[in-house]
């Protein structure tokens, strides 16, 4: 976004493997494991400018979204999202991914992600390690 509150789009490529179809504005990529990458670089650009704390409770940022079985956020600490120590469940487990052919041309609205984990029990007391606690 500029200065000005008007956003630009830049597009380069194709939308399909060896055609000249127009790449759409509101198209979607299926990004996968990468995204942990990329977000953990943002949250961690956002902690050192100040507009996120490593040790804070992510209901500080997420107020009453993080809550199920075993679940609350307000004793998971970004921190422990970005070790994956944090006892939520995998979301992958909770959308149908044991049949990946079905899915895998679906698309998952964030939300939906983010409701499907604290929809399961906790894997493990947040802060602890499934690998150290087996």
């Amino acid at each position: 976004m500029r200065k000005d509150g008007r956003t630009s789009s830049l597009l380069s490529g194709t939308a399909r493997l060896g055609e000249k179809v127009p790449v759409p504005h509101d198209g979607y990529v299926r990004a996968g494991s990468s995204t942990k990458t990329f977000t953990a670089v943002v949250v961690l650009q956002l902690v050192a400018e100040g507009k996120v704390a490593l040790d804070e409770p992510i209901e500080t940022y997420f107020p009453g979204v993080v809550r199920g079985e075993g679940i609350d956020g307000r004793k998971i600490t970004v921190r422990q999202l970005l070790q994956h120590v944090s006892g939520l469940p995998n979301y992958t487990e909770c959308i149908g991914l044991e049949d990946f052919a079905k899915i895998q041309h679906k698309f998952f609205h964030p939300h939906d992600l983010l409701a499907a984990a604290p929809a399961h029990p906790a894997e493990f007391a947040s802060g602890l390690s499934l690998f150290f606690n087996l």
